[in-house]
C-alpha cells in the first residue's frame, strides 16, 4: 500500500508542466505595465504633495501679513500727539496714508511698554515706571509716549525707570501733566511704521516694514507680489497678493493667492 501511494504522488508531480516562453513574456509585460502605472501614480502624488505644501506655506505667509497690517490699521491714530515731530521724525501730521505703494501708520500700535509704579499728580514733570521698563524709552527714537487715555508727552531725560517728560514740547520749558494718574496706568510708545512691497529680487518678492528706528525696511513676509490700499474716511480696504515659492510641478506656473480686508479705523483724528 505504501509503495502504491508513493507512486501516485510521484506520478502527480511528474504531470506538472512549466511555463512556456510566451506565458513568461506575457507575465513580464503585465508586471511591467503595472509597475509603470504605480510609478506614474507615485510621481503624480509627489507633485501634488509638494504643490499643496507650497500652497499651504503661501497661505500662511498671507495670514501673517494680513494679521499684522490689520492690527496696525485698527490702531492707526491711537495716541497720536498734536505735534508733528515724533521720535525725531518730522512731518508726521497724519494717522494713516497710502502713497506710491507705501502704507504709513502712526499711533500706539503695540501693547503698552510700561506702567506707572505709583500715582502721579497734575503738574508733575516726571513719571516712574515699573522696574526695568525705563529701558523701553529714550530721548530720540522712542521719545513720544501716551499716558493712559489722557495725554501725550515727550521724554526729555531717562534715569533708570524714571522719565522726565514735557507735555507741550512746542512751548518753552517743561510742561507738566494736566491730569492725575493712578498706579499701573499704561504708558505706550507712539510709533510710525511703513509697509511696502519689494520686488527687487524677482525670485523672492517680499513685504517689508520700516519702524523708523534706524534699521531700515525689514522683510516680514516672503513671496508677496502686490499690495494695494484704499482709504476713505475711517474705512481702509486693503488687498495683498502672494504666490507659491515654486511653480507648480503640474502646470509649471506659480499659484497666486489674494486676500482682502476692510478695517474701520476708529482712532482717526
Amino acid at each position: 500500500m505504501e509503495a502504491k501511494k508513493d507512486r501516485i504522488i510521484y506520478n502527480h508531480f511528474t504531470g506538472i508542466k512549466g511555463l512556456s516562453i510566451i506565458e513568461l513574456l506575457i507575465g513580464i509585460f503585465l508586471s511591467s505595465v503595472i509597475m509603470i502605472i504605480m510609478v506614474d501614480v507615485l510621481i503624480s502624488q509627489d507633485k501634488v504633495f509638494y504643490t499643496q505644501k507650497d500652497i499651504a506655506s503661501g497661505q500662511h505667509n498671507m495670514r501673517i501679513a494680513m494679521k499684522k497690517m490689520t492690527k496696525d490699521l485698527m490702531m492707526a491714530g491711537e495716541g497720536r500727539p498734536t505735534w508733528t515731530t515724533i521720535n525725531g521724525q518730522s512731518g508726521l501730521d497724519f494717522s494713516v496714508r497710502y502713497a506710491d505703494g507705501s502704507l504709513d501708520i502712526v499711533g500706539c500700535l503695540d501693547a503698552p511698554r510700561g506702567r506707572l509704579s505709583g500715582s502721579v499728580s497734575p503738574g508733575s514733570t516726571t513719571i516712574t515706571l515699573n522696574t526695568g521698563e525705563g529701558g523701553n524709552f529714550n530721548t530720540t527714537t522712542k521719545s513720544d509716549i501716551r499716558i493712559g487715555d489722557g495725554e501725550n508727552a515727550k521724554v526729555i531725560y531717562v534715569s533708570g525707570d524714571t522719565l522726565t517728560i514735557d507735555t507741550e514740547p512746542l512751548l518753552s520749558g517743561d510742561q507738566g501733566l494736566a491730569y492725575s494718574y493712578a498706579l499701573n496706568t499704561e504708558v505706550c510708545q507712539v510709533r510710525w511704521v511703513t509697509y511696502s512691497q519689494d520686488a527687487t529680487d524677482i525670485d523672492k518678492p517680499v513685504l517689508k516694514m520700516d519702524d523708523h528706528q534706524g534699521a531700515g525696511a525689514q522683510t516680514i513676509v516672503e513671496y508677496i507680489t502686490g499690495m494695494s490700499v484704499s482709504i476713505s474716511g475711517n474705512m481702509a480696504d486693503f488687498t495683498i497678493t502672494g504666490r507659491t515659492q515654486n511653480p507648480s510641478k503640474t502646470s509649471g506656473h506659480y499659484i497666486i493667492t489674494e486676500a482682502s480686508n476692510r478695517i474701520f479705523m476708529r482712532n482717526l483724528k
